[in-house]
C-alpha cells in the first residue's frame, strides 16, 4: 500500500480503515475526569464514573484489534486468507421488572479460525443484563453487568469472496456486588474489593461476511444484537 505508515491510521480510507470506531469513541470520551478525592464520591458519581471507565476500556480494546489488524491491510493479502473477524455489537435488552436494567446492550468480539481447519475460536465482552450493586452505602441499585465470554464454534461457508461463521458463546455475567459498608467514604469497609457474584452467560454469534465486510448477529439470554465488523 503505498504511503503507508502502520503508525498513521489516515494513510487508510474508509471502509478499509478499521481504526474509525475506536479513534471516534476515544475522542468523545476524552477527557474522563478519573481524579476525584473521597469527599467527592456519592454512588451516583460512581455509576457515572465506573460507567466512563468501561466505556473508555472498551475503546481500548477497540483500538487494540484495531493496531492488529493493520499489518494485515497494509500486506493487501487476499480477502480469502482474511481468518480473523473483528465485530461490535448493539441491540435491546430483556429488561422487563423495575429490577432490571434498561440500559442498551452493546458489546465487542474477535473470532479466528485456526489454519487448515473449519474450527473457530475467540473472546467477547459485553454490557447486557442487570448487576445489582450494593456498594457505597447503595441497596441493591440497578446496573448493567458486565459479560466475559469465550466462542467456540466452525466456519460452515466459505467462498472466495464470501464466508459464514458460527459460535456457541459461553461466559459468565455479573449479578451481585456487596460489602460491608465504609464510614471513611470508601467503596468499601477499609477500601477492599466488593465481592462479585456471576451468573453463566450462554448464547450463539453468527457472521456472514462478504469481503471484508462482516454482518451478524449475537443473541444472549440478557441481548439480542445486531453485529458490524470487518475482517484480516
Amino acid at each position: 500500500m503505498p504511503g503507508y505508515n502502520p503508525g498513521n491510521c489516515s494513510g487508510l480510507r474508509y471502509p478499509d480503515n478499521p481504526c474509525h470506531f475506536a479513534a471516534t469513541t476515544i475522542r468523545a470520551l476524552h477527557p474522563i475526569g478519573l481524579s476525584h478525592s473521597r469527599e467527592d464520591y456519592s454512588p451516583e458519581k460512581s455509576s457515572n464514573l465506573e460507567s466512563n471507565i468501561i466505556m473508555f476500556k472498551t475503546a481500548l480494546l477497540a483500538a487494540s484489534f484495531c493496531i492488529a489488524g493493520l499489518p494485515a491491510l497494509a500486506q493487501d493479502q487476499s480477502v480469502s486468507l482474511a481468518r480473523t473477524t473483528f465485530y461490535i455489537g448493539i441491540g435491546s435488552g430483556d429488561a422487563d421488572g423495575p429490577n432490571e436494567s434498561d440500559r442498551t446492550p452493546f458489546s465487542i468480539g474477535l473470532m479466528h479460525q485456526l489454519q487448515g481447519r473449519k474450527l473457530i475460536l475467540g473472546a467477547d465482552i459485553g454490557r447486557e443484563g442487570t448487576l445489582l450493586d450494593s456498594t457505597w452505602g447503595q441497596n441493591q441499585a440497578v446496573k448493567q453487568a458486565t459479560s466475559y465470554n469465550l466462542l467456540v464454534g466452525a466456519n460452515i461457508v466459505e467462498s472466495e469472496r464470501f464466508r459464514t461463521d458460527a459460535a456457541l458463546l459461553l461466559g459468565v455475567r455479573e449479578n451481585t456486588s456487596d460489602c460491608p459498608a465504609s464510614y471513611l467514604g470508601y467503596q468499601c469497609y477499609a477500601n477492599t474489593d466488593p465481592d462479585t457474584e456471576y451468573k453463566a452467560n450462554i448464547g450463539a454469534v453468527v457472521n456472514f461476511s462478504f469481503d471484508r465486510l462482516s454482518l451478524g448477529v449475537r443473541a444472549t439470554g440478557e441481548s439480542t444484537q445486531l453485529l458490524a465488523g470487518f475482517r484480516f
